[in-house]
C-alpha cells in the first residue's frame, strides 16, 4: 500500500515539475508548498514501514 502511495507521488511531483515550467512565479509557490507537505507524508510513510 505504501508503495503505491509513493509511485502515485512521484507521478503528481512530475506534474508539478511541468506546472512549474509552464507557469508563473506565484504558481510555482503553491506547488511547493504541495510538494513539501507530500515530502513529509512520505517520511511518515517510510517511519511506519
Amino acid at each position: 500500500m505504501a508503495t503505491s502511495t509513493i509511485n502515485r507521488n512521484i507521478k503528481l511531483n512530475q506534474v508539478e515539475m511541468r506546472q512549474i515550467k509552464e507557469s508563473k512565479a506565484h504558481a510555482v509557490v503553491k506547488t511547493n508548498t504541495k510538494t513539501l507537505s507530500a515530502r513529509s507524508v512520505l517520511k511518515r510513510i517510510r517511519k511506519n514501514d
